[in-house]
């Protein structure tokens, strides 16, 4: 036997198997295609909610292992770090540049060596004293230079240590 009641707010109920009563809600025609449509765009398997809340989860999880690693970044001091970057740089610059200059040095010892050996130079230190050292080094076309220098000081000495 299914009893039926109305209730204050007009609407039917209907007594249920398990002694429950339930709602009588019709939905006009008019308003049923509206229904159906929002209905199933919104409407969503357990599955999918399940999917959904392991997601959400799973990204709260990552989020706070992001923050755990950022708080260890709170007491660095970024204005320091960007000094001590600017500091580095510019010693390694500066070791570039000694660099560079140490092996410009060691060409040209190289290249006076030779030349004093081909011009017949028994000691070159002897010989390089006799040498305006800062004009050669200073030099443009240094190897042609470094010879005509020798030549000269070849000519005008009477030193023992340039074979003529």
């Amino acid at each position: 036997m299914r009893k039926h009641i109305i209730g204050e707010n007009g609407i039917g109920y209907t007594l249920g198997a398990d002694g429950l009563y339930y709602p009588d809600l019709q939905l006009p025609e008019e308003k049923k295609a509206d229904f159906e449509k929002a209905w199933k765009e919104n409407y969503r398997t357990k599955n999918e909610y399940d999917n959904a809340v392991a997601k959400r989860d799973e990204y709260k999880s990552s989020l706070d292992t992001v923050n755990e690693k950022l708080k260890e970044f709170d007491e660095v001091d970024v204005k320091d770090l960007q000094s001590q970057i600017a500091k580095l740089q510019d010693d390694l610059q500066a070791k570039d540049a000694e660099y560079a200059q140490k092996e410009a040095e060691r060409q040209f010892s190289g290249e006076l060596s030779a030349a004093i050996k081909k011009a017949g130079g028994r000691n070159e230190k002897a010989v390089m004293a006799m040498l305006d050292m800062e004009t050669l080094k200073a030099s443009k076309n240094q190897s042609a230079d470094i010879e005509a220098a020798i030549g000269a000081v070849t000519e005008k000495s009477t030193s023992k240590n340039i074979r003529r």
